[in-house]
């Protein structure tokens, strides 16, 4: 049935506003019928309604028009009639591309009206991804359906499935002799950006996005990030959340290096001449055009494979910077804030597993003040002897000195 039943009012029995679609036979022209129907349940109103349809279909020659139109079309009116004015270009790139690849021809073929749960969880129990993938479909999906409901195209969301649980994606960080073995056997400039990231903490989309005008000799300001499009296209947006703009102190070391490094960018420059593209980049190619992130990662490869260091990601820098200071013990609040963030428990529960070994480092610190450990014989000699003494002077012996009292007065009186 097309429409909708909702609960308005509750008694012996339940009141239901019923709004169903309706079509003439002879004109095609298509209404909504609004009628409030008392039941016991839900599923009570809609047989009613379906009773008062069928009544209505002999009377006035109606009918309820059924939905032939297919997942595909519907898709794409709502994505680029409903979602394309209020998203960021990159998100509803990612909305199309998903929905293309897992949707589009498989239930994407059918009518609205014929996908079930059964048909959406067959769809992501064929899918070999990982439940990252299937729950961000889900969620693509599920919000397409929600606004098909409000356009009376379907009654319910066949999306509400029970959906695999999501992974926490494994990271590894460098060990202190890994970092110095890659940064004492690659080059300047990546000497200088993996320095940068591991002091530093920022997003690969954001140490690409950065600019010398936001360095200074004390400070990196972090406005940008990066965004990449099909057929090489990239743009500079504002950072991930309003958490992620934020400013960096950095160390002498760091100013002394990037001092360095952008010394020889000066000198590559002049060499490329005509060829070189100013963005003003801190960390660009050897044209001054923004890394793509997949070149980003070569490169990162080759790098880790000279200095015989496990596979890890970029993005694994910024890891390695926040572990390194929760493991010495810096506030959680300060490391969120330097990893621009939006909450301390996005931090926390990243890095759960370093704060439980926090956790084991504290009671171990904290057992050195309050746990029991034997005295030495002249210890405990001293601790007996001290406390005989506290005990005399402040819990005297009231019928003794009761005694003595007595005794001076009778010598006085004789």
């Amino acid at each position: 049935m097309a429409g909708q039943i909702r609960l308005i009012g509750f008694g012996d029995d339940g009141l239901y506003r019923v709004r169903i679609r309706i079509e003439s036979k002879k004109s095609g022209r298509r209404g909504t019928l609004s009628e409030t129907i008392k039941a016991k349940t839900k599923q009570a109103a809609e047989r009613q309604a379906k009773a008062r349809i069928k009544a209505l279909a002999s009377e006035k020659n109606i009918t309820t028009p059924t939905t032939k139109e297919s997942l595909n079309s519907a898709f794409d009116k709502y994505l680029n009639e409903v979602k394309k004015p209020v998203l960021k270009r990159q998100t509803f790139d990612d909305y199309r591309k998903v929905y293309d690849r897992y949707a589009k021809d498989t239930i994407g073929k059918l009518s609205l009206g014929k996908i079930t749960r059964s048909e959406i969880s067959g769809l992501y129990a064929s899918m070999t991804v990982s439940p990252r993938t299937i729950r961000y479909l889900n969620m693509i999906l599920k919000a397409a359906f929600k606004e098909f409901i409000q356009q009376d195209l379907v009654t319910k969301n066949p999306c509400e499935v029970v959906l695999p649980k999501a992974k926490k994606r494994e990271y590894r960080v460098f060990t202190p002799e890994e970092y110095q073995r890659i940064v004492n056997t690659t080059s300047l400039f990546w000497k200088t950006l993996i320095m940068f990231d591991v002091e530093t903490g920022l997003r690969p989309e954001e140490f690409l996005a950065l600019t010398w005008a936001n360095v200074t000799d004390r400070h990196v300001k972090v406005r940008k990030a990066l965004v990449r499009f099909p057929k090489g296209e990239y743009q500079f947006t504002d950072p991930k959340n309003d958490a992620s703009r934020r400013t960096i102190p950095i160390s002498p070391t760091l100013v002394a290096q990037l001092r360095t490094h952008r010394k020889a960018l000066l000198e590559m420059r002049m060499k490329i001449g005509a060829y070189w593209t100013d963005l003003d980049l801190v960390f660009p190619t050897e044209i001054g055009t923004p890394f793509t992130l997949s070149n980003l990662n070569r490169k990162f490869k080759s790098i880790l494979d000279k200095a015989n260091v496990p596979a890890m990601r970029p993005y694994d820098m910024r890891h390695t910077c926040a572990t390194w200071l929760l493991e010495d013990g810096e506030n959680i609040k300060v490391v969120s804030e330097r990893l621009g963030h939006s909450s301390i428990a996005v931090t926390a529960d990243t890095y759960l597993h370093v704060s439980e070994g926090m956790q084991e480092s504290a009671t171990r610190r904290l057992e050195a003040w309050v746990g029991v450990r034997p005295l030495s014989e002249e210890n405990a000699s001293k601790l007996r002897q001290n406390s005989d003494a506290s005990q005399n002077e402040t819990m005297p012996n009231n019928g003794e000195n009761s005694i003595k009292q007595g005794k001076t007065a009778l010598r006085k009186s004789a």
